[in-house]
């Protein structure tokens, strides 16, 4: 399992917990909620994170928070993703 923490603005009713998988809320002065628990993987991840696109809401990050577990902490890095490689044109003729 792994721990992340992901940032929305706003804030949502902790009544939405069970539905987000037992996420545990918080707030912060700057009308945040901070949701923190485990995903069993990526997929799950962004299972959880597509459910919080059905609800509307605007994220502001989602982080992985290191556990003391050993378990290699999630890829949750959406931004400077590397470009996909140019894919050389199949059409060599000139047109």
């Amino acid at each position: 399992m792994h721990q992340v923490e992901i940032r929305i603005e706003g804030r949502l009713d902790n009544s939405w917990t069970e539905w987000l998988e037992g996420f545990a809320f918080s707030y912060t002065e700057q009308d945040e909620t901070i949701l923190t628990g485990e995903v069993e993987d990526q997929a799950a991840l962004y299972g959880l994170i597509a459910k919080l696109r059905d609800l509307g809401v605007k994220l502001i990050s989602v982080n992985s928070v290191q556990q003391e577990t050993g378990n290699a902490p999630l890829d949750v890095s959406f931004a400077n993703r590397d470009e996909p490689e140019d894919i050389p044109d199949e059409n060599t003729d000139g047109f």
